[in-house]
């Protein structure tokens, strides 16, 4: 066989499965290997399907939030209890990843969840009344 037909065939590696590399050990550069890459997560995650967030994008969407919830209260809160109502949220949020991420696309259903799961804990540890919490964050959040 010839070796630039050796060297035409790729193998996949043992160590990373979007790593793909030719019979004499050299990376696929250029836009195939890009082309490559996105049928092998499409593969992982199906066609129409998000990936699940990574823990950079769930806290800072979590500040997020509440910090628009915040900014609807009108109320000032000390930024060491800014921090752990964060944190807080973002541990939920970790714990029930899953979850979030299958009704990902249901606001009400996430808002409903944040008045259950949250919203007592995190109106207790900013010494507010829960119920206005609660309307604060579904006017932030859109549920």
């Amino acid at each position: 066989m010839p070796s630039s037909l050796i060297a035409a065939k790729t193998l996949f590696t043992g160590f990373h499965p979007l790593i793909v590399r030719t019979a004499v050990s050299r990376p696929i550069t250029g836009a195939y290997a890009v082309r490559k890459e996105a049928v092998s997560l499409n593969k992982m995650h199906g066609k129409h399907q998000t990936a699940l967030p990574t823990p950079r994008k769930i806290r800072r969407g979590c500040s997020k939030e509440l910090y628009r919830t915040i900014k609807r209260l009108g109320v000032y809160i000390p930024q060491d209890q800014l921090e752990a109502g964060e944190t807080l949220y973002y541990k939920k949020v970790i714990a029930n990843l899953l979850w979030i991420h299958e009704n990902s696309s249901n606001r009400k259903l996430l808002a409903d969840w944040w008045d259950k799961e949250v919203s007592p804990e995190l109106a207790e540890l900013w010494s507010l009344d829960r119920e206005t919490l609660s309307n604060a964050f579904r006017a932030a959040f859109g549920g």
